[in-house]
Formats: C-alpha cells, sequence, structure tokens
C-alpha cells in the first residue's frame, strides 16, 4: 500500500470552475415543452405557456407549483450552447465563477413585480426587493443576471416570448 503522505496535496492553482444555474429547461419553440423524463418507459412532460398574472394569489391550500418556472425557462438549444461555450470557448481564468443560464426576457406577458403581486399577494411581494424593476426599461428582464454570462462571451438567443408573438 502506498501511504497519501507521500502525495503532496493538489494546489489546483490553475483549475477553473464555471457553475452553470440552469433556469426551467424547455424545448426550443414553436411548441414549448418541459420534458421531465419517463416513468415506466412514458415520457412525462406538458406544455409550457407564457406566465400571466393570476386573478387572485395562491393559497397554501391549493398551490400552484413552482409558477416561477417560465420567469426563469431556456431553450434546450440555449442551454447546449452555454455549456459548450463554457467548456470550449470562455477563457480560462483560475478560481470560480457562476452563471446563469436562461433566455434574455421572462416568458412572461407581464412584467417581473406585477405577476409576483398576483402570484403570492401584496404583503408577501413587498418583502421581495424587486427596486430593480422600479426603471421602466427593467420591467421584463430576466430574474436572473446573465452578466457574468455576457462576461464570458455567451448570451442566450431565443427569445421564448418573441416566438409567440409578444
Amino acid at each position: 500500500l502506498l501511504s497519501l503522505s507521500l502525495h503532496p496535496p493538489p494546489t489546483h492553482t490553475l483549475t477553473d470552475f464555471i457553475l452553470v444555474r440552469v433556469g426551467a429547461t424547455v424545448t426550443d419553440p414553436p411548441n414549448i415543452v418541459h420534458r421531465d423524463g419517463e416513468v415506466n418507459g412514458k415520457v412525462v412532460s406538458w406544455p409550457v405557456e407564457p406566465a400571466t398574472c393570476a386573478a387572485s394569489a395562491y393559497k397554501a391550500s391549493a398551490p400552484k407549483i413552482f409558477p416561477e418556472d417560465a420567469l426563469c425557462a431556456v431553450a434546450y438549444s440555449d442551454q447546449v450552447d452555454c455549456f459548450v461555450h463554457c467548456a470550449v470557448c470562455a477563457p480560462v481564468r483560475a478560481g470560480v465563477r457562476h452563471i446563469a443560464c436562461v433566455a434574455p426576457r421572462p416568458y412572461a406577458i407581464d412584467s417581473v413585480p406585477d405577476l409576483i403581486k398576483s402570484w403570492y399577494g401584496e404583503e408577501a411581494a413587498a418583502r421581495c426587493d424587486m427596486t430593480y424593476y422600479d426603471n421602466p426599461a427593467h420591467k421584463h428582464h430576466p430574474v436572473y443576471d446573465l452578466g457574468p454570462a455576457n462576461a464570458l462571451g455567451w448570451e442566450p438567443k431565443l427569445d421564448l416570448l418573441a416566438s409567440k408573438g409578444f
């Protein structure tokens, strides 16, 4: 047996990690679908429509499962492109970088603040810091910052909402 003490610990001074936070992955347009794998040989999937304001806030007694998915949706082709870009094209830099992989704007007809208020009610929405969206130009920006991904040279190409004519 070799003693582990014979081998110095690796220093990893040149290791480059890019952590990719992937949004809710959906198929490319025109038929936007979330695929969630297979169960007993049957594909589990459902169509995903653009998010809209709810008529009334969701209640704990009748919750909606992850209504925010449309706010962080990303097309399969953009997801693959992001991974390939990070692995092959991004400049190498020692350390850890974090990026988001989402569509260029939310897959939502209404603005992010209006959606949050309608889904969770005024009181819950008041506890969310949405000051970024106070600027009218930001009302339909993604909920995840694409700046770090753009700094690596990657940006999403498919605007899911535009594919629906919005």
